[in-house]
């Protein structure tokens, strides 16, 4: 009897471990090859494209108010706030407008994701529908509350919230 239940344990630490292998290397595989296509299309940009902000291939289709969440730094939330951000006919060049909206509102309470004085470096919408943020790195040191899980936290939801709503 203890040989058969030394024999099942070291088959399921066996199964366990190949599982988890298998795992690693399928997420690894996925995350690499999201990598290489967000590489090729920012590498397939010319120059020029990389630094428009906004792009210069937009052109403005009318104003229109959105929810833009700023980080609450007193409650450690999200508050909203309406904007009026001008619509392009570039997803990304609107996507630039409505950073800048968020920077214009930010006071001492509430913070926009992107610091004033820091600029985004690229705006990126892939075929699949993915969108690309280009930030510097400089946006850890002018942004402190990032550096805490909350902060973090709070800072992607601000960004994804503002930037993927439907009225956009």
């Amino acid at each position: 009897m203890d040989l058969l239940k030394k024999i099942l344990t070291v088959l399921w630490l066996v199964i366990t471990l190949g599982v988890l292998v298998v795992l690693i290397f399928y997420i690894w595989n996925t995350v690499d090859k999201s990598s290489q296509v967000i590489s090729e299309t920012l590498m397939s940009l010319s120059p020029n494209q990389k630094n428009q902000l906004p792009p210069q291939y937009a052109s403005s289709i009318g104003n229109v108010k959105v929810k833009a969440y700023l980080i609450n730094v007193n409650s450690a939330c999200l508050d909203t706030i309406d904007v009026d951000v001008e619509m392009e006919n570039s997803y990304e060049a609107t996507c630039y407008n409505l950073i800048f909206a968020m920077q214009r509102q930010a006071n001492e309470n509430l913070i926009s994701p992107i610091p004033n004085g820091l600029s985004v470096r690229g705006i990126y919408l892939l075929g699949d529908g993915e969108l690309v943020i280009d930030l510097p790195a400089l946006i850890l040191k002018q942004l402190p509350i990032a550096n805490t899980a909350i902060g973090e936290l709070l800072w992607v939801y601000s960004l994804t919230n503002t930037l993927l709503q439907s009225e956009l």
